[in-house]
């Protein structure tokens, strides 16, 4: 059985930073591409949507693509 090592703090947060500005950049340059006139939502709905954990993460932004995609079918908040 192998032992689970506990990373510092300051690396743990030191990924999630990295984490965010790839993600970041890539959304922004993604969003620019298919023509977006606001490609500044892209970077923010990332940096919203990453968590801690990796799982935590896509949990999250599966909900927010669903919950995306509900109220945009349904005209939004009327």
């Amino acid at each position: 059985m192998q032992m689970k090592q506990n990373k510092p703090l300051f690396e743990m947060k030191q990924l999630i930073i990295w984490k965010i500005a790839i993600a970041s950049s890539l959304s922004w340059e993604i969003a620019k591409s298919a023509g977006s006139h606001h490609p500044y939502l892209a970077p923010l709905t990332v940096i919203l949507c990453i968590k801690a954990m990796p799982d935590q993460t896509i949990s999250f932004a599966v909900n927010r693509m669903i919950g995306t995609m509900v109220i945009g079918t349904n005209g939004g908040l009327q």
